[in-house]
């Protein structure tokens, strides 16, 4: 079978090497042998003996692709489809020109929105049924700000691929961030059924219940998405403020618990934590101390915050000490008086 193959290649270079450049040979051999440098050096070499010829442009983009810069073998594609007018080397493009495309967009999508989208369309002309870089070109558009694009693109990859998760997910996003939540709920509910075990997909439908004010159901999908991902913290944060809508404070107070010591710099943490504990219907003493325990770690990562001191007065007015009460009120007031002022309070 090896045999065959390489009698193959050999004659494969044998008919394409009929040019008028000596060099449209050797840049086909060299990709063959996998030495980039000498096959983009002999390519350059082609068309700068035949700058008119479409295959000449191809090949380089060839010996680009190889060394992986696909932004040059991408230009180049594209002048092979300006000089090719009767279409005789573009008809032959497939998937190693979809591939070439579709990376030269990879690589320019943070750089040049524009030229990204045009690789990513070009690549959608090789294989237009292609719903990832489909919404891959919606996605550029919304970084645009141009919605009707991108919900034309989403739109074509939905009929492409109508329980492809991603699309999906997209979807879900795309009408949530318009507002258009009854939309939104009907693509996440699909995609949960789809693939229950997305934690993000819950972790979403939690975002879109909140919002609706159903506290129990967000409760439930921030629940199910941190116990899918133990990593995604963001849940238990988002899970901590549902309890505490529903007013279920010593639940709360677990989660938030987990939230502070996983994400320990993160002072809203340690706030929400004091104040499910300063929320308990009957707080105990030794409630009102772990209360100004995590404010005091609030405070001691966010000193210019003045509702962290107000909330912590309340716990030391319930301790019964008025005076650490009163200078809390105090620095919280002197903090919203700089604030006014136009600075904060050092």
């Amino acid at each position: 079978m090896k045999r065959y193959i390489a009698a193959a290649m050999i004659a494969v270079v044998m008919v394409a090497g009929c040019a008028k450049s000596p060099h449209s040979s050797s840049v086909k051999i060299y990709i063959q042998q996998h030495q980039v440098e000498k096959a983009i050096r002999e390519g350059k070499a082609w068309v700068q003996d035949e700058p008119q010829r479409a295959d000449a442009h191809y090949w380089l983009a060839q010996a680009y692709a190889l060394g992986q810069d696909y932004i040059h073998a991408a230009a180049e594609l594209d002048t092979t489809y300006m000089l090719d007018k009767d279409s005789m080397v573009i008809k032959k493009f497939g998937e190693p020109e979809k591939v070439i495309y579709q990376n030269a967009g990879l690589q320019l999508k943070d750089k040049d929105i524009d030229l990204a989208i045009h690789y990513f369309q070009k690549a959608l002309e090789i294989d237009p049924k292609d719903a990832k870089v489909t919404v891959t070109v919606a996605a550029l558009y919304g970084i645009k700000g141009d919605k009707a694009k991108m919900f034309e693109y989403l739109k074509k990859a939905e009929q492409l691929a109508p329980e492809d998760p991603d699309v999906l997910y997209r979807l879900a996003v795309a009408y949530e961030n318009e507002g258009q939540y009854d939309e939104a709920e009907k693509y996440l509910k699909k995609l949960i059924k789809v693939k229950p075990d997305m934690a993000t997909a819950h972790y979403e439908y939690g975002i879109l219940l909140f919002n609706k004010g159903d506290y129990e159901g967000a409760a439930n999908e921030f629940k199910t998405s941190y116990e899918l991902d133990s990593t995604k913290i963001e849940a238990l944060y988002n899970w901590t403020q549902a309890l505490l809508k529903l007013e279920k404070y010593d639940e709360a107070i677990k989660v938030a618990q987990k939230y502070a010591e996983s994400n320990p710099n993160d002072p809203n943490g340690w706030f929400f934590l004091g104040g499910a504990y300063l929320s308990k219907a009957n707080p105990t003493k030794e409630d009102m101390k772990k209360a100004v325990e995590a404010l005091t770690k609030a405070i001691e990562l966010d000193p210019n915050n003045p509702t962290y001191y107000e909330v912590r007065a309340a716990a030391y007015s319930a301790l019964g000490d008025k005076d650490k009460a009163v200078e809390d009120i105090k620095k919280a007031d002197e903090i919203k008086a700089a604030k006014e002022k136009g600075g904060e309070k050092k």
